[in-house]
This record gives structure tokens, sequence and C-alpha cells, in this order.
């Protein structure tokens, strides 16, 4: 299975960072409600636990808690193994999470578009953005529709995608439809360990596809996680080759630096009156 290759590179992984530490880095994996829908999908559970790829199971459903997941089948498999298995019990969130994923981006570079100020506020102002330009444009803010066609000029995605977790999101989401369809001898997985980002030491994950098809958008990802964060702060993406032997040309990177955590933001942190910003 594809998602067996990947899960022993994510496994060393985190063997080396335990070997660092000095203390069980574990690796938990979320898996179907039952075993034969865990296999359909790819996810070969039994060679997990006999390669010991795997420390805790969590067997849940898509979206909800369901109660026909098969614990019995999973505990029955991990008896005698240092696995564990920790049922899914899932709400919905979204009712609660609204409003707190927002964004402000300021602009550097380059030069014509420094200074632009964006703001956007998750299930506030209609889900519109507010936005100016730099320089002499910036005394006219507007608000606009952030999918529209003006927010989005030269923009491959939304301001409504912007953010860490988003990035995870969107990894995961090229790596399962890039490997999906695949079989393991078209694509390749490599750990790259003590990998830099500017400072950050950090571990690389590289997924690289062996065979050019259809169904798979991009040639080569690059997924950067911050060994002390534990989380990604760089991501890119290549496209195919334009000729055999041809450097493959970057599609997009994105890259997050000088992190600060728990800021202890406010209401006011988000508000487009606010006399900091130029709005």
């Amino acid at each position: 299975y594809a998602l067996t290759d990947l899960q022993r590179a994510v496994r060393r992984m985190t063997d080396g960072l335990a070997r660092e530490r000095g203390r069980p880095f574990y690796l938990a994996a979320r898996v179907a409600g039952t075993l034969e829908m865990s296999r359909s999908i790819g996810y070969d559970v039994p060679a997990w636990i006999e390669e010991g790829l795997v420390d805790i199971l969590i067997p849940a459903g898509g979206y909800g808690t369901d109660p026909a997941i098969d614990v019995e089948g999973y505990l029955d498999l991990c008896r005698g193994t240092d696995v564990v298995v920790y049922p899914g019990l899932d709400v919905w969130l979204s009712s609660i999470t609204q409003g707190e994923h927002s964004g402000l981006i300021k602009f550097v570079g380059p030069e014509d578009l420094r200074g632009r100020e964006v703001l956007w506020v998750n299930g506030e102002n209609d889900g519109k953005l507010r936005a100016h330009e730099g320089g002499l444009l910036g005394i006219l803010s507007v608000w606009l529709d952030p999918n529209g066609s003006r927010a989005m000029k030269g923009q491959r995605y939304p301001v409504t995608k912007v953010g860490i977790e988003n990035l995870m999101l969107e990894y995961i989401h090229r790596m399962e439809t890039g490997m999906r369809s695949a079989r393991p001898e078209e694509f390749r997985v490599q750990t790259f360990r003590a990998s830099r980002v500017d400072h950050r030491v950090c571990t690389c994950i590289q997924i690289t596809h062996l065979a050019r098809h259809a169904q798979f958008s991009w040639y080569r990802a690059r997924f950067f996680i911050d060994d002390e964060y534990g989380f990604p702060i760089r991501y890119a993406v290549w496209d195919w080759p334009r000729q055999k032997g041809a450097p493959p040309p970057l599609l997009e990177e994105y890259t997050y630096r000088d992190i600060k955590l728990n800021r202890g933001f406010t209401d006011a942190d988000f508000d487009h009156e606010n006399e900091a910003y130029d709005f």
C-alpha cells in the first residue's frame, strides 16, 4: 500500500525525534471505523501493527461519532502488542470555532505591492475582506469578496485559506489525491533529517511522482516540519519538468518565518477601524 510506505517514513522521523529528545515520540493514526473499510481505502492496519509503525489507533467515523465502530475488531488485532486503541468521539465544531480563524496580512514586497493590507474575519462583515493598496492608492479601502476576481488577482488561494492549519490541510489533500490512485512503484517518499528553513531545524518529507499521469497534478512536494514546534513551516510544490533532464518549475511555495505563539489577540486586533492599521 502507498500509505504504508508513507507510514514507514513518518515512523523513521518520529524514531529520530525520540532519540534526540530522549523520550518517546508516539505516533497515532486515525483509521476507518472497521478493518474492512480501512483496508478498502489503503490502510493496511495489520502491517502497521506487525512492523511497529503506529503506537495509537483511533478508529472513528467520517465526521461524527459512529456507534458502528468495530472497537472489538481493533482490540483483538492489537492484543499482545504495545499498540493501544482510542476510539474517536467526534462533534461538529463549526458553530464553536466560527470567527476564530481570521487573518491580517501586510505586504512588505515586492515593491509594487508594498504597503498593501488585507483583513478578513471569519463570520464577520458579510464574509468580505477589507483591503487597501500601498502608497497614494492606500487612501481608498474597499470591501471585496475573498473569492472574487479582484481579490484573487495574482493569487493562487483566497485569504480564507491563510494559516498553518490550512497549510497542513492543503498538503494532506495533495498527498491523498496524488497517491490514492498511484501504484507503489509510481512514487517515492523520502525523509530528510536536519533540513533547515532559515535558522530553524526541520524534518523534510518529500513525495515525488515517478510516472506522469493526468491525475497527478504535481511532480514533487516538500513539507518541512519544525523539529521544535512540531508543525510545518514551509511547503513547496513543483510542476513536471518541461522536458527530460530539465529542472522542475516551482508551482508554489509558502514559508512561515519569525513565528510568535499565543500572542493574546483580541477582537480589536481584527477591527478594520483599529488606528494601528491604514484601512
